[in-house]
């Protein structure tokens, strides 16, 4: 990766007098940039599926609690209503 940010920044700050090869330059730093892209959305990807995951498993916690918490809530009430 550094190897590429290093070639697009020589590519960006090189004057280039032939016209000829300006436009091969030109190609190289979109696909460079290309590649680079590519790769942060990648990582962006994973890091989004590991989020993800996170979500879905502090939301079924959330809902085993809810439920723990009816069923404690119906008992107590069972319980005072016996004692009655």
């Amino acid at each position: 990766m550094k190897s590429l940010y290093s070639f697009l920044r020589v590519l960006e700050n090189r004057a280039v007098h032939n016209d000829l090869v300006r436009h091969r330059e030109i190609i190289r730093a979109l696909t460079i940039n290309q590649i680079r892209m590519s790769r942060f959305l990648k990582s962006l990807d994973v890091k989004n599926a590991r989020l993800s995951r996170l979500v879905i498993i502090l939301t079924i916690v959330a809902v085993i609690a809810g439920t723990v918490q009816a069923i404690a809530a119906v008992i107590q009430i069972c319980l005072m209503l016996s004692h009655q």
